[in-house]
């Protein structure tokens, strides 16, 4: 008895063959946004808003303020950005 892996299905596999053929490039380049510190801001802002409902209000209230700065901004850039898009 030799030991050679699992049996093959009924009918046998098909044989393995290497990918040989070439992989197509893209027509155009992909335009990635440039970083922002926006969606981190946003994201602590609703870690400090959510503290703040097990602590004091002032503490939620602090986070929902600089949460909506941080929406504000984040979609001033995104339109910012957009209409620069042509330029560069």
């Amino acid at each position: 008895m030799s030991i050679e892996g699992p049996a093959a299905p009924p009918g046998g596999a098909p044989p393995l063959t290497p990918i040989t053929e070439e992989v197509p490039t893209a027509q155009h380049e992909v335009h990635l946004p440039p970083l922002s510190v926006w969606p981190v801001t946003l994201a602590a802002a609703i870690t400090i808003a959510a503290a703040g409902l097990v602590t004091i209000w002032p503490v939620s209230l602090v986070g929902g303020i600089v949460g909506v700065y941080a929406i504000v901004e984040w979609v001033r850039e995104l339109f910012h950005e957009h209409d620069h898009a042509g330029t560069h």
